[in-house]
């Protein structure tokens, strides 16, 4: 990581603003730039060509302004950005970010309703036990942008601990959030009652971000 962060450094000089690490479903990297010109991107490529076979992630790039402007487009993203990410190097433009719980409010209402009609497209392509579990088994690293949006509903701050923040908002919302801790294990049931309790929450979820 060091070598990359050297070689970003010589590539794109003072331009440069920020490297730094953030949580979603794994580990995520992201570039902060004052601009970003194709020709700017073309220095990139082989740096992030050879980052990618290393790490398997390519690295988010955004200028300045687009983290600025953003962040009433898409909240969640920047909320998640601003409470996970480690500074490797530069300053952390993300700290002071103001979020709107109106723009959080619009968004949770946009990807409940989008993920609850993918789950179910999703459902209607199952072949295998084997697609069962790993759709079990993404539910919650999937929905965790989501409650983390709901957790700042409320003025709470992050809880890193996934069944640690599914008893919180069960307490905040009065909603069984609890019963998905049986997909955040290992090794999961395939069964077609899981795939039913899945969909029942995300309707359930659906009906309680409406009433916000």
């Amino acid at each position: 990581m060091k070598n990359f962060i050297e070689d970003i450094k010589k590539v794109l000089g003072d331009n440069l603003i920020l490297i730094g690490e953030y949580s979603r479903k794994d580990r995520n990297y992201v570039i902060v730039v004052e601009s970003l010109t194709y020709a700017n991107l073309q220095s990139l490529k082989p740096l992030v060509a050879s980052f990618f076979k290393r790490s398997k992630t390519y690295p988010l790039l955004l200028t300045k302004k687009e983290v600025v402007n953003g962040v009433d487009v898409f909240p969640l993203d920047f909320l998640n950005l601003k409470n996970t990410i480690t500074v490797l190097h530069g300053e952390n433009i993300f700290k002071d970010l103001k979020v709107d719980k109106k723009h959080v409010r619009h968004e949770l209402e946009f990807e409940v309703r989008s993920k609850l009609m993918t789950f179910r497209r999703i459902v209607l392509q199952l072949k295998s036990k084997k697609d069962i579990v790993l759709v079990l088994q993404n539910t919650v690293v999937t929905l965790l942008p989501l409650f983390n949006g709901l957790l700042f509903l409320k003025g709470k701050s992050r809880i890193a601990s996934v069944n640690a923040l599914l008893d919180e908002l069960e307490e905040l919302y009065k909603m069984d959030f609890s019963i998905l801790k049986q997909f955040n294990k290992p090794k999961v049931i395939a069964s077609d009652e899981n795939i039913a309790t899945v969909h029942l929450f995300l309707s359930d979820l659906a009906k309680l971000i409406d009433k916000l």
